[in-house]
C-alpha cells in the first residue's frame, strides 16, 4: 500500500550466501532431494503453529500439506540458520492475516517456528554444519 494508506507494508528477506561457490545458498545445499524434507517442515511448522494460535480459524492455509504453507517452508529467504535449528519465518499474509485478534494482548502477528536440527537429521545432508 503506497503513502497514506490505512496500514502500512513490510518486505523482508533473509539472504544466505556461499562463500566457497560464490553463489547464493539453494535448499538443495542443505536437504537431502531424495527425503521428504519439505513435508517435514511444513509438518512441525502446521504444530508450531497450532501452539501459536489454538483457536480454529485463525490460519489462511488448512493443514501442514496446505500449498502455501509448502511453499513458505521451501523458499530459503524464509529460514534463519541457527546454531541449535532451522528457524522458518512467515511473510505478511502467507499463512494469517496480518495481525490476529482474540489473543493474549489483542493483536499479534504470527511468529516463526524453530526447528531443531536433531529433529531434520534424516533429511539434512551428511556433513552440512549449521555452524559454519
Amino acid at each position: 500500500m503506497g503513502h497514506g494508506a490505512a496500514h502500512p507494508s513490510e518486505i523482508w528477506k533473509n539472504f544466505h550466501w556461499l562463500l566457497k561457490e560464490n553463489r547464493e545458498m539453494l535448499a538443495g545445499d542443505v536437504f537431502r532431494t531424495d527425503t521428504p524434507w519439505k513435508a517435514a517442515l511444513a509438518q512441525r511448522c502446521w504444530a508450531g503453529l497450532k501452539e501459536q494460535f489454538p483457536t480454529a480459524g485463525t490460519f489462511s492455509i488448512s493443514s501442514a500439506r496446505d500449498g502455501a504453507l509448502l511453499e513458505v517452508v521451501s523458499n530459503t529467504g524464509n529460514w534463519e540458520i541457527k546454531k541449535d535449528g532451522l528457524l522458518i519465518s512467515f511473510p505478511e499474509g502467507s499463512v494469517a492475516p496480518r495481525t490476529v485478534e482474540g489473543v493474549t494482548g489483542g493483536v499479534t502477528g504470527v511468529k516463526g517456528v524453530n526447528i531443531p536440527w536433531t529433529a531434520l537429521k534424516a533429511y539434512v545432508l551428511p556433513g552440512f554444519d549449521p555452524a559454519s
